[in-house]
């Protein structure tokens, strides 16, 4: 069977600011996390998807903030921050830390509550992972910065079996290999 190639300007959403690079890289099939950090108004979450292992030793992960947004402004002021993997169970968390704060609705109790790490870093609970990270690097890279951490702490569910993916613009899930 050979496949159907087009060029990814057809395949792209109109008037969308990277529509035909955002198409391509739909195709990418990612996981999913909720970066989260303490401000002084409280924790502060944001789903993303640009997640990365740069170092095992020392353990060093890599994640990509819109620069200038209030997350990335967070973490820069916080220094200390955590990553939590979701499970495929977990996909009204995902959008509702990836809907902007304006756009939410107003009830309080819509808000996915967040558990805490022994440290006292938010996170969220039931996660496939949690990563405790101290900021090592910044770098401004184009409308984002790529912020590198430093891992401090790892948990990780042994009960969960079924991560939380994201496709072509779609959640779904990826069943776990058996322990």
């Amino acid at each position: 069977m050979s496949a159907v190639m087009r060029p990814a300007a057809e395949v792209a959403v109109a008037g969308r600011p990277g529509g035909a690079f955002r198409a391509a890289m739909g195709t990418f099939a990612t996981g999913v996390a909720v970066l989260a950090c303490q401000t002084a108004a409280g924790p502060l979450a944001v789903t993303i998807n640009a997640l990365v292992s740069v170092s095992l030793a020392p353990p060093i992960l890599a994640v990509c903030l819109r620069t200038g947004g209030a997350i990335q402004q967070a973490v820069a002021s916080a220094g200390a921050w955590t990553v939590s993997v979701l499970a495929a169970g977990q996909v009204g968390q995902a959008e509702w830390y990836a809907t902007r704060p304006e756009h939410r609705g107003p009830d309080p109790a819509d808000v996915p509550p967040l558990a805490a790490t022994p440290a006292g870093d938010p996170v969220v609970a039931g996660a496939l992972t949690w990563l405790a990270c101290r900021t090592w690097r910044e770098d401004p890279t184009g409308d984002h910065t790529v912020v590198y951490g430093s891992v401090v702490g790892a948990w990780i569910n042994e009960t969960e079996p079924e991560a939380l993916t994201f496709f072509r613009g779609a959640f779904g899930g990826l069943p776990g290999a058996a322990r």
